[in-house]
Formats: C-alpha cells, sequence, structure tokens
C-alpha cells in the first residue's frame, strides 16, 4: 500500500506525539520498587562484582541470581557506561522497543486495514495506562512484545530467505536472553503464523526449520560462558524451577478463565469492546471477500500463549497479558472505522454501546463510549449530516475521544498499577547517598525483614542484609553496621547498641554495634514482632526450650545436631484414605498428598530417627496441615509424634543454640527417638501437598 502525502503528515505527527510518551521526562519520577529495581540493580552488578557474564540481585543475597538472562541487564550495563548511571540509561531501552512495538504494529497491521486504521490502532497503545506504564519503566514486557512483532514481521513478510531465517530467530534469541523459556512463545509464534499466512509451502517449512536452531544459538553460546559450577543451577531456575514455581500447567485453569479476561479488560476497558467487536468484523469481512482472516489468526494465536500461563499462574501478573494489547488495539481502531463507514455499518454502534455500559458497570466513564456511539448511530440517520464530506473524520474522532478518554481517565484502568509499597521512595535517597560514606564498598547495609528495597541499593550501591539474617546468622563481636528502617524496634536488644544518625521523613539511618563479649548471640534468638507466632511454632517443631522476651527468645536447651539422610534405600508407600497403595517410591516425580493421604516409611535397620525433613515441591506449598505418626515393631497402632498445625517458620535448621537461615524451604521435626518400626506422615488439611523428598535426622 502507498502512503500518501497527508498519510505521510499524519504518520510523522502520530509517531512524534508516541515519541513524547515513551521519552520525555523519563528520569522524572524515582526508581520504583518493582521488577525496575531488578533491572536497574542487575545491570550495576556487572561493575560491583567485576563480571559479564553474571548477574546479582545483593539483596538478602550473596551468589549471581538465576532467575533472568542478562540480555535487558546488558543493555542498560551498557548505557551506564555511555550516559552515565543514571534513569535514562535504566529506562531508555525499554522506551526504544515500546516505540519500536508502536512502529511494528503499524507496518504489519496496514498490509490488512486502512494506513490511517493501522496508524491510529499502533498509536493506542500510548492511551492506556498500564501500558504506558510499562513503557516507561525498566521491566520485560515492552521488549518482548517489540521482539513478538518484529519476529512475525521477519518471518511472514521480509523479502528475502535470510532475513526471514535470521530476523525471527534473532528475535527468539533476544526474548529468550530476556525471559528465558518464557520467551520461547517469541520464536512459536511467528513461525505458526508465517507457516500458515505462506501456505505451509516447502520453502516455508523449510525456514520453519532453522529458525529455532538460530534462536538457541546466542543462548547456546552465553551458557558456555557461564562459569562450569554455575551451569547446572542456571538451567534448573531458568527451565525448570521458574515454572515449577509460577505455573501449573493443568491446576484450576478453569476457573482462572474469568480472571485472565478480568486482567485484560480492567486496564483496557471499553478498548476490549471495540476490539472484540472489530475481530467480529475482520472475520466475517474477510469471509465475504473470500480472503484468509489473518489478523484474526494473528490475534489468536498471539492471545493463546499468554492467556494459557496467565491462566496457570499460581499468582497472576496481568503484565504477561501485555503482548495481546498490539493486536486488540488495532481490532479496535479497524471498529471504529467500518462502523461509520456506511449507513448500515452503523448498526455495529449499538452492541458496542451495549458492551461498554456492561463491561462499564458501575464505572462513572461508561456513559463516554456509550454516549458516543449513540450520538453517532443517530447523526448516521439524517441525510444531510451523512453526506456531509466532513461527516465521516468527524464521526470517527468523536467515537475515538469517547474510547480512549474515558479509558484513561477511569480509576479501574489504574487498578493494576504497583501499590505503595512498590511506588519510588523518592524520600530515601539521601540516606542512600550518606550510606556511600559510612559503609564500605564490599560491606552490606541493613534493612527491615522482607524489604527489598531496590532504591538504598541503586542510589547507596551497597548490598543489603535483612535484619534477621544478620541478627541470626552473621553478626559478630565488637561489629558495627549500619542499616536503614521504618521502624526503630531495636532498643533493648541484648548486646546491641543501636542509635538513630540520620532521618528523611519515615526512614531512619541507624548505627549497630554488637558489643565485645565473645559469643553474644548465644542463647538468644531475634525475631520481628510479626514473626512471633510463626517462630514459637518453629521452636516446637525443633524441640527447643525457650522464653520468649520483648524482640526473641532466649534458648535454654537445644537437642544436638543430627544428621539428616534421604529416605533413598528405602521403599516409601504412598497409601490413600481408602487405605490402597498403589504407588511405590522412591517415585521420580515426588507424590502428591491429599487429605486422609500418607507417606509411609520403614526405620533403616540400625538407624535411630531423631526427626524427619519433607521437601515440598515448591515453595509455594502449604506445609501447614500435617502428623508425623510412628509405629513400633510387631504393632499396629500408630502413635502420635509431632502435629504441624499452626503456621511456621520452615527456613531454620538448629546449629548448636543458634537457628539459621536454609537455602532450601523444608519442614524440619524433631522428636523423642524411635528405634525401627515404620514412620508416617499424614496429610490433615484439604489442600492438596506436592512433596519432592522425605529425609530422616539420625542420631
Amino acid at each position: 500500500m502507498n502512503v500518501s502525502s497527508p498519510s505521510r503528515l499524519a504518520a510523522l505527527g502520530m509517531f512524534a506525539a508516541v515519541a513524547m510518551v515513551c521519552f520525555a521526562g523519563l528520569d522524572r519520577q524515582p526508581l520504583y520498587e518493582t521488577d525496575e529495581g531488578f533491572a536497574a540493580n542487575r545491570s550495576d552488578s556487572f561493575y560491583r562484582h567485576h563480571t559479564w557474564r553474571l548477574s546479582y540481585d545483593d539483596v538478602g543475597e550473596t551468589g549471581p541470581q538465576y532467575r533472568k538472562p542478562p540480555l535487558l541487564y546488558w543493555c542498560v550495563a551498557g548505557l551506564y557506561g555511555v550516559i552515565g548511571r543514571n534513569l535514562w540509561a535504566v529506562r531508555l531501552p525499554t522506551a526504544l522497543a515500546s516505540f519500536a512495538a508502536v512502529w511494528l504494529t503499524w507496518r504489519l497491521a496496514r498490509r490488512f486495514f486502512d494506513d490511517r486504521c493501522a496508524l491510529v490502532g499502533a498509536a493506542l497503545l500510548v492511551t492506556v495506562p498500564f501500558a504506558v506504564l510499562h513503557i516507561r519503566t525498566a521491566m520485560l514486557e515492552m521488549p518482548l512484545v517489540a521482539l513478538l512483532l518484529a519476529g512475525i514481521w521477519c518471518f511472514a513478510f521480509a523479502p528475502r530467505a535470510a532475513g526471514r531465517v535470521f530476523g525471527a530467530g534473532l528475535a527468539g534469541a533476544a526474548a529468550i536472553m530476556i525471559k528465558g523459556a518464557a520467551g520461547a512463545y517469541v520464536t512459536v509464534i511467528p513461525i505458526l503464523f508465517g507457516l500458515w499466512h505462506r501456505r505451509f509451502t516447502r520453502r516455508a517449512c523449510l525456514e520453519a526449520l532453522l529458525v529455532p536452531i538460530v534462536a538457541l544459538l546466542p543462548p547456546l553460546l552465553y551458557f558456555l560462558m557461564i562459569p562450569e559450577p554455575f551451569r547446572t543451577e542456571m538451567a534448573r531456575h531458568l527451565f525448570v524451577e521458574e515454572a515449577a514455581e509460577r505455573v501449573r500447567v493443568f491446576d484450576h485453569v478453569g476457573r482462572h478463565v474469568e480472571a485472565a479476561f478480568n486482567a485484560v479488560a480492567t486496564p483496557l476497558r471499553w478498548h476490549l469492546v471495540a476490539g472484540l467487536l472489530g475481530l467480529v468484523i475482520a472475520f466475517a469481512g474477510a469471509m465475504r471477500r473470500r480472503e484468509r482472516p489473518a489478523w484474526p489468526v494473528l490475534t489468536l494465536l498471539a492471545a493463546i500463549p499468554p492467556m494459557w500461563v496467565f491462566a496457570s499462574m499460581v499468582h497472576p501478573f496481568p503484565r504477561y497479558l501485555l503482548p495481546l494489547y498490539p493486536f486488540i488495539l488495532v481490532l479496535a481502531a479497524h471498529f471504529v472505522w467500518c462502523a461509520t463507514a456506511t449507513p448500515a455499518a452503523a448498526w455495529w454502534l449499538l452492541p458496542y454501546a451495549a458492551g461498554a455500559i456492561a463491561i462499564g458497570w458501575g464505572d462513572p466513564w461508561l456513559w463516554g463510549p456509550a454516549a458516543t456511539a449513540l450520538i453517532v448511530f443517530a447523526a448516521t440517520r439524517r441525510q444531510p449530516l451523512r453526506t456531509s464530506p466532513a461527516f465521516v473524520p468527524a464521526a470517527r474522532l468523536l467515537l475515538l475521544l469517547g474510547l480512549v478518554a474515558p479509558s484513561t481517565l477511569s480509576a479501574v484502568a489504574w487498578t493494576f498499577h504497583p501499590p505503595p509499597e512498590h511506588l519510588p521512595r523518592p524520600e530515601l535517597i539521601p540516606l542512600a547517598r550518606r550510606i556511600q560514606d559510612l559503609v564500605p564498598a564490599d560491606g552490606r547495609v541493613v534493612v527491615e525483614e522482607r524489604m527489598k528495597c531496590h532504591t538504598l541499593l541503586f542510589y547507596g550501591r551497597r548490598a543489603i542484609d535483612s535484619i534477621s539474617q544478620w541478627l541470626l546468622t552473621d553478626a559478630v563481636p565488637g561489629e558495627t553496621r549500619y542499616g536503614i528502617f521504618q521502624t526503630f524496634f531495636l532498643a533493648n536488644i541484648p548486646n546491641l547498641d543501636a542509635s538513630i544518625v540520620d532521618e528523611s521523613g519515615p526512614w531512619k539511618l541507624v548505627r549497630l554495634h554488637v558489643h565485645d563479649q565473645a559469643a553474644p548471640w548465644a542463647g538468644v534468638l531475634f525475631c520481628l514482632p510479626h514473626r512471633v507466632e510463626h517462630t514459637a511454632a518453629t521452636l516446637t517443631l525443633l524441640e527447643v526450650s525457650a522464653t520468649p522476651f520483648q524482640q526473641g527468645y532466649t534458648i535454654h536447651a537445644a537437642p544436638p545436631a543430627a544428621r539428616a539422610r534421604p529416605l533413598g534405600g528405602t521403599a516409601i508407600h504412598l497409601v490413600h484414605s481408602n487405605g490402597v497403595a498403589d504407588t511405590i517410591a522412591p517415585a521420580p516425580d515426588g507424590w502428591t498428598l491429599r487429605t486422609g493421604d500418607a507417606l509411609v516409611a520403614t526405620i533403616p535397620a540400625g538407624t535411630s530417627a531423631l526427626g524427619l525433613e519433607l521437601i515440598p515441591a515448591s515453595k509455594r506449598e502449604p506445609l501447614v496441615g500435617l502428623r508425623i505418626d510412628a509405629q513400633p515393631p510387631g504393632e499396629s497402632a500408630w502413635r502420635e509424634l509431632k502435629l504441624v498445625d499452626q503456621p511456621f517458620d520452615p527456613t531454620y535448621e538448629l546449629d548448636g543454640q543458634r537457628l539459621r537461615k536454609t537455602a532450601l524451604r523444608a519442614l524440619r521435626v524433631r522428636f523423642a527417638p524411635v528405634e525401627g518400626g515404620r514412620l508416617r506422615i499424614l496429610r490433615t488439611a484439604p489442600e492438596p501437598l506436592n512433596v519432592k523428598a522425605v529425609c530422616l535426622f539420625e542420631g
């Protein structure tokens, strides 16, 4: 399609407006405490740790992070070296990718729709508040959207075979290097659409086989760059653990379908109503003209992977559905163009008005799209208005205003924005910068429990320990540390002097000095107020005698350390609530316990069992709701050893008279020694529990 001069001017004006949204004042808002903090600080970790092969969180962790590959972080780190370590460098890669996504959407859509319609549909992306948030912050989703569109363009429409194979392959490789296994759909969708669009020709099929090879080569080269001791861990996290922790493919998919629809409808608002009607119109028009419905097919292909993943997620993230937005918004513009083209087509405005009222019921802004649709419909009934040359452009402009303005101003459209704990913390910046003068470059700052505090790491450039991690495991006599807290709860802790050095807003810079006496923490366990009950349950499970005080517990007696070993050589029977044992361990994938189910194991000969450790399949498993029983040799009755009926901290293990955090989340239970016989782990809670392994503590 040739672009006329007015269309060229319209495109320049539209893309100038898009550029303003993408780039104007990128450093105006301080760092967000969300994934943007990861992007900023993992990128800086290449300089802190003097390596570009692995990135580090430095927020409660000392080793490298394996959750995300480094491509986006490399881009940000490269900009640090060019324009300085600032928010422009952090956000510019995402903003550039977002601008490219709008441009690619237009280039794709104009192959199937009117040029002005495609231009408006592409530009609608910058009218959705939730999309603008991701355009102007350093998160992973908008780069993936741009790469998906680039892959589709290359494989379906690039004029040369090399461009089709290498273009689509490199787009897929970049997606994998940004998102790991989750980025594979950026390779799959272009191949599926390209094969369908090119009618599965022999050349298309051959090129489709080459694209995944090209897509996998850069990740493979990066994998070989990683130091050998870290390779297995990286592969496990990226391709196994991430999916196991976040997505349960066949769990509760049905009940999440409605949630997936709401996750699209909430930020898009009335764009979605127009988009769904545009999908019907586009499909019907293609059938009427006996053409292939390319854009509807592309929309459905692009929707299936993110909708499927979202519906299967344990804790769904609405941003995972951003790849749908360009396709839905182009269809929304197509609806506006078609509904104003002829008097007969204007009847589509009535279901649009009804849908706007239905999807926005309870929202005062719903009357904007509904009223403009009815006004345009009524105007098409009047012959003088309908025959005016300015009628169609004016009607389209009115419909677009009635669509965009309410969708942007509606409070509901902003509900997926970060909650208060993830918003920028500008008042923390002065204290973070002072930290650089007080803490050595290789030192660590102490912060409140469970507080990520990326602002502190970005502006202070010092690694972070949580207060409990330091108090429980790292504090040594005579040590002086500095911490930043919102609540000053450190007074009167035994063997610790805490004094406020500076304040900024609700934040306090605190000097922490450990007394010089020997072993100051022996026999003392510290915990935060909201963890007191959980810690008490932990002490009970570990058979520890302790007395609580204001900020923790004084430990009087702790059982001696015991060695844990897997029950790999012992048969473990999964006994169902009806008494049938149909699975015999060791099971490679673990076991699923439902209410009344039990794992039954024989205590190996010569073993004195003092406790057990149950390792769940993921950190999201509900460990509460278990009973540990013993069956002495020659007896049929079971004797209760321990009941786990209240929440506890599953990350502690006993080390002398201290509790230490462990890297593996597990349920640890101690009990009086048991010689011979059998042990039973009975599920008493209604939720299923997926168990990965069971170990015995031996005396």
